[in-house]
């Protein structure tokens, strides 16, 4: 009895270990600022990224992966937490201006998990390098999704690349490690080297084609270029460590390129993401995914191929494991939501995307014009009074504005014809109107009860800006913690 006692100890502990080996190395490579269309895997033939491209041919090229937010803070948020901004407290822009207005920083929910965390009580050496920029400071690693790494990293160079491969170096070489890598780049101010040339941008038909808009675009390749030639390092130094087979890498955008009607806007230009996923062991390489991911999704599928059950958390999101592994599985997302908030201006925005190629808009301040971010913005001021720009490139500055708008964002990639008063998609629209109005239910959404201001003066506007003047978030606080089987199974079914 005592000698199959110990065999059976022995078995476990030996299995443990296996299992322990099998788990991947994961890295999460972040950048600040980019638009799913400004990469070549995407389509782009105006702009140079030769590793992204390999690290695309080494696996998974996602063609509709959206963000919870189209702005730094809340979206990284949602990443680190699987919860949607208004679920998890940080629903604004975490701005470096708070601490001279006396504002203090916005806290995360109690009790909600957070993958680092997750993974470091697992087992996975943690650590991050670049860009912080999620609540409790500006740019400085505290609060608790920080008390996740073994290793914090944030005083870096212009490019927030440059201490990857050192973090690497540094890492035990006797534990699985998840390595949370965020760039500044191509985030403005655009320092890089001069690699583009302004002929060769792609101009979105939101921005004025102008010499100006295609030098300052060719500034923005420029710096997805040089972040491009650090995960080149990256993977070259795994290969080095003779890791890089059993390494997971995903690549992903905080939001949309810092531009006119991207950056902070609901539209797919503001919202959709990038998103790559190589696994050389696991993943079969040169595939396309069209299935619809959040990027609340990443933490629990990390969580999965850890080893652990991700609905033993909170997170809202559901693992795309086994979708990752086999894109012939059934798609899991019927539904991504999306919220916008206040970046500099007032804003109360949110959208539905449903697998049929659908967004639906809620918008909370029809009332007032739609500019969401101050990129560009004396630029496009100058041009409309100049009568130089098309309907679509003037419409944030149109109000009022639709309560709600519909598009098809399949055969209407720009979001340029609202369709909520067409007849023949009026099914289509109750549809989404009832799932946004349940998820609202679920998540406790509800308006704030004292709204931050506009920061900056408006365009077109006689509302003067109150800079300094902090509010509430919207939303209930700690509501549905330890429910969230609820709002998956919303959109999910």
């Amino acid at each position: 009895m005592r000698l199959s006692c110990i065999i059976i100890a022995v078995l476990t502990i030996l299995g443990l270990a296996l299992r322990a080996e099998e788990r991947p190395n994961i890295i999460l490579i972040i950048a600040d600022d980019l638009s799913s269309d400004d990469l070549s895997c995407y389509g782009n033939k105006g702009i140079k990224t030769p590793a992204l491209q390999a690290l695309a041919e080494s696996g998974i090229v996602f063609n509709n992966a959206y963000l919870t937010a189209a702005n730094c803070s809340p979206s990284r948020a949602s990443i680190a937490t699987g919860r949607w901004p208004i679920s998890n407290g940080q629903t604004d822009l975490s701005t470096g201006a708070l601490p001279s207005y006396n504002v203090p920083y916005p806290e995360f929910f109690d009790g909600i998990d957070y993958f680092p965390q997750v993974l470091q009580k697992a087992g996975y050496y943690t650590a991050q390098s670049g860009k912080w920029h999620i609540g409790y400071d500006w740019n400085k690693a505290t609060g608790p999704v920080a008390n996740g790494f073994d290793k914090t990293d944030t005083k870096t160079g212009q490019s927030g690349c440059e201490n990857w491969i050192k973090v690497l170096d540094e890492r035990p070489k006797d534990k699985p490690f998840f390595m949370w890598f965020a760039a500044h780049d191509p985030h403005d101010p655009w320092t890089a080297p001069k690699i583009h040339n302004p002929d060769s941008v792609f101009i979105p038909p939101y921005i004025s084609d102008t010499r100006f808009q295609r030098e300052q675009l060719a500034k923005y390749y420029d710096e997805i270029y040089r972040m491009d030639s650090y995960i080149g390092k990256v993977i070259e130094k795994l290969k080095q460590q003779e890791v890089y087979e059993n390494t997971l890498i995903v690549f992903i955008s905080d939001n949309g390129r810092g531009f006119w009607r991207s950056k902070a806007y609901i539209y797919d230009a503001g919202m959709k993401t990038p998103l790559l996923v190589s696994w050389p062991k696991a993943i079969k390489e040169n595939q396309e995914g069209n299935q619809l991911i959040s990027s609340i999704d990443l933490a629990p599928t990390f969580v999965e191929l850890a080893g652990l059950n991700p609905e033993d958390y909170t997170f809202q999101g559901q693992s795309v494991a086994s979708i990752w592994k086999d894109l012939t599985r059934k798609e899991l997302n019927n539904y991504v939501i999306s919220e916008q908030h206040w970046h500099g201006f007032r804003t109360d925005y949110r959208s539905v995307r449903d697998k049929d190629g659908f967004l639906y808009v809620w918008n909370g301040h029809p009332e007032q014009n739609g500019v969401c971010n101050k990129a560009f913005m004396k630029n496009m001021i100058a041009l409309n009074d100049e009568g130089k720009l098309s309907e679509l490139q003037k419409d944030p500055f149109r109000y009022p504005r639709e309560v709600e708008e519909l598009y098809d964002f399949k055969n209407d990639p720009h979001q340029t014809k609202n369709l909520v008063k067409d007849p023949k998609f009026r099914k289509k629209l109750k549809e989404l109107r009832r799932v946004l109005a349940k998820w609202k239910e679920l998540t406790g959404d509800c308006p704030s009860k004292k709204e931050i201001p506009d920061w900056y003066q408006r365009p077109y506007s006689d509302v003067k800006p109150q800079k300094g003047v902090w509010g509430l978030p919207p939303g209930t606080r700690n509501y549905g913690v330890g429910e969230e089987n609820k709002v998956r199974r919303l959109v999910r079914d």
